[in-house]
């Protein structure tokens, strides 16, 4: 049994349908523990994607922002969550978006998102093995107009 293990179980308990997600694609996860609740991610990196983040990074820590889009099905707005982390080869960019149409889960991605928090990012390969766990750090209040926006629409 490799050391990897305990975290491919963990990936597998936190995201149940990870081996369905598209290439190049990130997807969150809420989870409640003994601070409320909190965000994880797991991006599915291509074979760049991989090579960028398997090389030897200054930081583990990405710089993480959030802004509005259009939703295309003109309802609401979607959220867009993102992370930049830049490499000895060029920037690495990890987006996800929780669309307008979908106001439950953005009214839990927002309650998740109102404290300050670490924010655990699991990136597998295209055969969703894990690759490389950043951290980033979240601060709410840069984006307290952003999520007044997706409140006032709740």
């Amino acid at each position: 049994m490799s050391s990897i293990d305990p975290l491919q179980q963990l990936i597998q308990q936190m995201f149940p349908h990870y081996r369905s997600y598209p290439v190049n694609a990130m997807v969150p996860a809420l989870i409640n523990g003994p601070n409320g609740p909190r965000v994880a991610m797991l991006a599915v990196g291509d074979e760049t994607v991989v090579s960028h983040l398997s090389s030897d990074l200054e930081t583990d820590r990405p710089m993480a922002m959030a802004y509005l889009e259009d939703n295309r099905y003109g309802i609401g707005r979607d959220l867009i969550i993102r992370f930049e982390l830049a490499c000895p080869s060029g920037t690495v960019s990890l987006e996800t978006s929780v669309p307008g149409d979908e106001q439950k889960g953005q009214a839990l991605v927002l309650n998740a998102l109102q404290t300050p928090q670490e924010i655990g990012i699991f990136v597998v390969d295209e055969e969703r093995t894990l690759v490389r766990i950043l951290k980033a750090d979240w601060d709410p209040a840069p984006y307290s107009a952003v999520f007044s926006l997706l409140e006032s629409r709740q």
